[in-house]
C-alpha cells in the first residue's frame, strides 16, 4: 500500500487544493475494507513439530519506521506497539497519535485535543462510523458503507455553527472480481447541493505482495491513504483522471525476504516520492 503523503504531495503541486487533505481519513478507513484484518499464527509447539513437507509458520513484519522523501525534503514516522503487537503510538516530529483498544479492535484514536471514536457493526472489524471531537466538542464524523468486496462508500461530515451536519465529500469505490478497480472522490457544495469530481482512479494493477500495514485499522487511520492504497497488496500502476487530463501513476518496489516492501518509489505528474520502511519481523 502507498500512503497518501506520496500522492498528496504530488497532487498538491499541481492543484494547490485541500480536498485530498480533507478526505485523508476517508481514504485510510476505506483501505481497511480490502486489507488483511486478521493473520493466522502457529504456536511454538506447532513450530517444533514441523517437517520439511509442512508449511512453516507465517512471519509477520511490523513496520517500526517509515521515511518519505522528495525534492522538498523528508518526513519520518516512528511506530511503537503494545504487548499484543497492536500499534499504540505513531510519532512524527514530536506529534503523537495514541490508540486505545477494546476486544482487539481500535476503539479510540487521540491526537492532541482531537479524539476519534470508532463504532463497529456486530461481529465486524470494519467500522461503520467514526465520531470526531476536538477539545470535547463534536466537530464531525465519518460514515462508512461496506459491501461484499469491501468498503463501497465513505462520507465525511462536519458540524456547522448551528450544529448541523454538513457533507464535505464522498468517495465511491468499485471492484472487479473482488479487487479494487476504481475510485472517485467528489466534493459536495451544500449551497448549490451539487457534487464536483476532484479525482478518479482507474485501471489499478497490484503486485500481489504484502501490505506494510497488515490491514491494521490503526495504521489506516494514522497514515494519509489515497484510493490507490486499497487491497492487501501494493499498487503498481493506475490511471489518474483529473480536470487537467489523464495521468499515469506508477510505483516501483524493493522487498525483504518476507515479501514486504522496504522501498517504494511513486511517480506521477513528473514528480517522484520515495518511502523507506523498517520492520520488526517475527
Amino acid at each position: 500500500m502507498i500512503i497518501i503523503s506520496q500522492l498528496d504531495a504530488l497532487f498538491a503541486r499541481i492543484y494547490n487544493q485541500q480536498i485530498m487533505k480533507k478526505s485523508f481519513k476517508l481514504m485510510l478507513i476505506f483501505a481497511l475494507g480490502a486489507g488483511v484484518l486478521t493473520l493466522n499464527s502457529c504456536s511454538d509447539e506447532a513450530e517444533e513439530e514441523l517437517t520439511p513437507e509442512t508449511t512453516p509458520a507465517t512471519t509477520t513484519c511490523y513496520v517500526t519506521q517509515e521515511t518519505s522523501s522528495d525534492d522538498e525534503g523528508s518526513e519520518t514516522i516512528n511506530y511503537e506497539y503494545n504487548s499484543d503487537d497492536e500499534l499504540q503510538y505513531a510519532i512524527e516530529d514530536g506529534d503523537s497519535t495514541i490508540f486505545e483498544y477494546s476486544g482487539g479492535r481500535v476503539a479510540v484514536a487521540i491526537n492532541g485535543l482531537e479524539e476519534s471514536t470508532f463504532i463497529y457493526p456486530a461481529a465486524s472489524n470494519t467500522p461503520e462510523r467514526i465520531n470526531i471531537k476536538d477539545d470535547g466538542l463534536a466537530t464531525g464524523f465519518v460514515i462508512i458503507v461496506s459491501g461484499a468486496d469491501g468498503i463501497t462508500k465513505v462520507e465525511n461530515y462536519k458540524y456547522d455553527a448551528e450544529e448541523n451536519a454538513v457533507l464535505l465529500d464522498v468517495s465511491d469505490f468499485t471492484y472487479t472480481n473482488g479487487l479494487l478497480s476504481g475510485a472517485k472522490i467528489q466534493e459536495y457544495d451544500a449551497e448549490t447541493e451539487e457534487f464536483s469530481t476532484d479525482i478518479e482512479i482507474a485501471s489499478i494493477v497490484s503486485d500481489g505482495k504484502k501490505n506494510p500495514y497488515n490491514g491494521d485499522v490503526a495504521f489506516l487511520f494514522v497514515n494519509d491513504f489515497s484510493p490507490t492504497a486499497a487491497g492487501s497488496s501494493n499498487i503498481v500502476s493506475a490511471q489518474v483522471v483529473t480536470e487537467l487530463g489523464n495521468f499515469e501513476y506508477t510505483t516501483a518496489y524493493e522487498y525483504n525476504e518476507h515479501n514486504y516492501p522496504t522501498n517504494a518509489t511513486a511517480s506521477i505528474f513528473g514528480q517522484t516520492t520515495t518511502i523507506a520502511f523498517t520492520y520488526n519481523c517475527k
